[in-house]
């Protein structure tokens, strides 16, 4: 289902620019992909918060990173 949005032609034209820029097919997908990259940005963000108020917790967590990239796949 379609609805309409108001915007002012300016922000028209940027998501239309925009759109060019990512070769996306429609404002929605351009809007779809600028939210989602922002989710990923927040999530990044508030990772290395995170991570730089627990650094131990840092260190367990490359270990375990590490140990499934090391990983043999004939073991599975």
């Amino acid at each position: 289902m379609a609805v309409t949005m108001r915007v002012s032609e300016q922000t028209r034209e940027q998501i239309n620019g925009l759109a060019d820029e990512l070769g996306a097919k429609s404002a929605d997908e351009t809007i779809r992909r600028l939210i989602d990259e922002h989710w990923w940005n927040a999530a990044i963000a508030e990772t290395r918060r995170y991570f730089t108020e627990n650094p131990s917790d840092e260190d367990a967590e490359l270990d375990e990173l590490n140990a499934w990239t090391d990983a043999d796949p004939s073991d599975t």
